[in-house]
């Protein structure tokens, strides 16, 4: 395997893929990180970690970020409710 094709399967890591950041550093490695990298990731398997991925989004899709404006307004009509 080139040193071209180790360093597009890194970039397809799935806990990295949609990284633009990860693949500009892949592709200012040297060739012997390269390889390193190459060899740890081979040992893993990207479909289990894929549906590991899948399964922790889903499990956190459960959870919503507030912000600022939704806090106000909740904080508004608490307000509202004690004043009636």
């Amino acid at each position: 395997m080139t040193i071209d094709q180790e360093r597009l399967y890194i970039m397809q890591h799935p806990k990295y893929k949609n990284s633009v950041r990860w693949k500009d550093r892949v592709m200012r490695m040297p060739d012997q990180q390269v390889h390193a990298i190459y060899c740890q990731f081979k040992k893993a398997d990207y479909d289990q970690i894929a549906r590991e991925l899948r399964a922790q989004e889903k499990e956190n899709a459960n959870y919503h970020q507030v912000d600022m404006f939704e806090y106000m307004d909740e904080l508004k009509g608490e307000k509202d409710e004690l004043q009636s």
